[in-house]
């Protein structure tokens, strides 16, 4: 019976259709089985021509473990803190663009201090870049399993850290290595600071709250390179 069984209406992005469809709870399915499942829904059509057999996995979860889709789901602590969460996800957002627009005037200094060429020292920038998007296959299943909180924490101590250890090292490879650790942490804080976004707050005021934090977080740089 496919009335048992649910399909998350807030990751797929159509509400509209499926709850015309009457599914109301969760379930991992395909979007191809989403699609069969709509058309066979369909008014005038024949059930038996269109379904074929569709594995849905019913998936047990508490309330609370939901992302919110209506403002009456969301979390009461998220309706007084969403000026504090505001500051935290922009604080956390921070890190990319602190670690490549401040960090390009400063190319032609490292290439001196080294002794090496332009492109050796290109690569500094490139490794951050380059672990930065790679690291979000890592960062998200990990943030998913453990949590928001130890994954940000566990990426603001290794920014940390990298960026000690690009302070002090000795020579550009380690240099690389160093920036590349600096992706890492960089990366984790701000997936870890959009899934608690997605965990407190609806899509709408969600998103709300991102471009708030982003603009907050470009105004910042934008200072800071001025000065």
């Amino acid at each position: 019976h496919l009335g048992n069984f649910a399909i998350h209406r807030a990751e797929l992005g159509f509400p509209q259709l499926l709850t015309a469809a009457g599914f109301d709870a969760q379930c991992h399915c395909s979007l191809a089985d989403v699609w069969r499942l709509l058309l066979a829904h369909r008014p005038g059509c024949p059930l038996a021509q269109y379904v074929r057999p569709v594995h849905l996995t019913p998936v047990n979860r508490l309330p609370s473990e939901l992302p919110p889709s209506t403002p009456a789901d969301a979390p009461q602590a998220a309706n007084g803190s969403r000026a504090a969460t505001t500051w935290i996800v922009a604080g956390l957002s921070m890190f990319q663009p602190l670690s490549t627009d401040l960090y390009l005037p400063t190319l032609p200094g490292i290439a001196s201090d080294f002794t090496a060429s332009a492109a050796s020292v290109q690569w500094t920038l490139s490794a951050f870049i380059g672990t930065f998007g790679v690291w979000q296959l890592v960062a998200g299943p990990v943030s998913d399993r453990y949590g928001r909180r130890p994954v940000i924490l566990a990426g603001a101590g290794i920014y940390a850290l990298a960026s000690v250890f690009c302070a002090i090292a000795p020579s550009i490879g380690m240099l690389i290595l160093g920036r590349m650790l600096q992706g890492v942490g960089a990366c984790t804080c701000l997936v870890g600071a959009r899934g608690m976004v997605r965990d407190l707050f609806t899509p709408t005021d969600g998103a709300r709250l991102l471009a708030t934090a982003a603009g907050v977080s470009v105004r910042t740089v934008q200072r800071a390179e001025k000065d």
